[in-house]
């Protein structure tokens, strides 16, 4: 017997989360929208992150648990998601955040009502109960703009997959998917989403909760699944060029791919890794000269005027020894400064 086709597919990644995944699952059959289904993807988490799954799928139709047995890493997780979703639409929710009861209706609404291949919303960032802050990603302005206009943004300031409603015939027709197995995966395709999208409109309320882990994998020191970074921003690169966009928008595009290698992943080998990993920041270095050769006349990198930080990372790119001894020279002298206005007269 055929089940009643889901107005929206719900898709959660779940790998290691059991501390915080009752609380996503609870807002998630919390709905006012009824009719969605709930895919909820276990990477191969080795907690007991599947035995709840089975036991809200046990008492709710609506969570669909897909068991992966070999980790594929966020990416691949929502990929498997894509194939089970069987709405029309479908939204992302990562397994530790949490949604407001009544997003899905509003979301879903707003792509009826205007026809939309994306829907966005604000969220909240939750560092803690005492620290919850609303966070606007891109002013309503934005989805008014000449949809020229309105790209260039979606370049500069990348899309998150989350907090969104998509129509499902973006991936489906595009032969879109996340990349696999590595970490920063959404920085290769989200804004190629958002570019291919004929109309992009906003809610304008907070409605998702992003929860901000310290213990995330972004923010520990020494870990080399930082690395992967580099395939992300060469994807990234990649990817919008393969879709036709690079020509209309080299400009934007050279300037994120400087953010996403120069500055995260050079600036992360300097900052974040003891010893300093020298391999690691000459592939970077020699990835953003061949792609951006002349990436110092960029107008958007002009613009950003001068800092310690710039002038370290360009003296890394003529020579890698004498950025590093400038990067030690400038902690430090940061660190003696610092040092020096605690001392009381």
């Amino acid at each position: 017997m055929n089940r009643e086709l889901p107005l929206v597919s719900v898709i959660v990644p779940v790998y290691n989360v059991e501390k915080y995944l009752r609380q996503c699952l609870d807002s998630l059959i919390s709905q006012t929208l009824q009719n969605i289904e709930i895919i909820c993807v276990n990477d191969a988490s080795p907690d007991n992150s599947l035995a709840i799954l089975k036991e809200y799928e046990a008492k709710d139709k609506r969570i669909i648990v897909v068991d992966l047995y070999e980790n594929m890493r966020q990416g691949g997780a929502r990929n498997r998601g894509i194939e089970y979703a069987r709405a029309n639409y479908i939204a992302f929710v990562d397994s530790d955040d949490w949604v407001s009861v009544d997003i899905y209706e509003k979301l879903f609404a707003c792509a009826l009502m205007n026809d939309a291949d994306i829907v966005n919303c604000d969220y909240y960032e939750y560092r803690g109960e005492d620290n919850i802050k609303k966070y606007i990603k891109y002013k309503e302005l934005t989805f008014n703009m000449l949809k020229e206009i309105a790209n260039k943004e979606f370049i500069l300031r990348l899309p998150s997959p989350c907090h969104n409603l998509y129509r499902k015939a973006i991936f489906s027709d595009n032969e879109l998917r996340f990349p696999e197995q590595i970490f920063w995966e959404d920085a290769a395709i989200m804004s190629l989403i958002f570019l291919l999208a004929d109309k992009i409109v906003k809610v304008n309320e907070p409605l998702y909760y992003y929860r901000l882990n310290n213990d995330s994998t972004s923010r520990r020191k020494n870990n080399y699944r930082f690395f992967e970074r580099l395939i992300g921003a060469n994807l990234f690169f990649q990817n919008l060029k393969a879709f036709g966009f690079y020509e209309k928008y080299k400009e934007e595009i050279d300037y994120q791919y400087i953010n996403l290698t120069y500055d995260a992943i050079i600036w992360g080998c300097l900052n974040d890794f003891r010893p300093i990993e020298k391999k690691r920041l000459e592939m970077a270095k020699i990835d953003i000269i061949k792609n951006i050769p002349d990436f110092r006349n960029n107008k958007y990198y002009k613009s950003r005027g001068f800092s310690a930080k710039k002038i370290i990372v360009n003296c890394i790119t003529v020579n890698t020894k004498l950025g590093i001894v400038m990067y030690i020279l400038y902690n430090f002298l940061h660190f003696f400064v610092r040092r020096m206005l605690r001392i009381k007269p």
